[in-house]
């Protein structure tokens, strides 16, 4: 199931909607905005194995953690977290 990029609909109402198709095993998300709701909409999709959110944002580490704790069938995730502003020096 591919979810593209609509203009007048967040990705968490996109999630809202999908939950009940609990038989869906592969989910790619693409577009602008899926916030922790949205996250925990995806949570009920217990059967997905293959889960992309790499085009989306809004979501925290905590919840991406929290969301796969929850899919119990979850092999391969593809997701990109915001950059952060602070900078990390390696040590020598």
């Amino acid at each position: 199931l591919y979810s593209g990029y609509t203009p007048d609909s967040s990705l968490d109402q996109v999630a809202n909607a999908i939950q009940v198709a609990t038989q869906v095993e592969e989910l790619h998300l693409g577009g602008r905005m899926l916030s922790y709701a949205g996250l925990r909409h995806l949570a009920n999709l217990k059967n997905v194995r293959r889960l992309d959110v790499s085009g989306t944002q809004g979501y925290s580490e905590k919840g991406l953690v929290r969301l796969i704790l929850e899919l119990p069938n979850l092999e391969y995730l593809k997701f990109a977290l915001p950059r952060s502003t602070t900078r990390v020096d390696a040590a020598p």
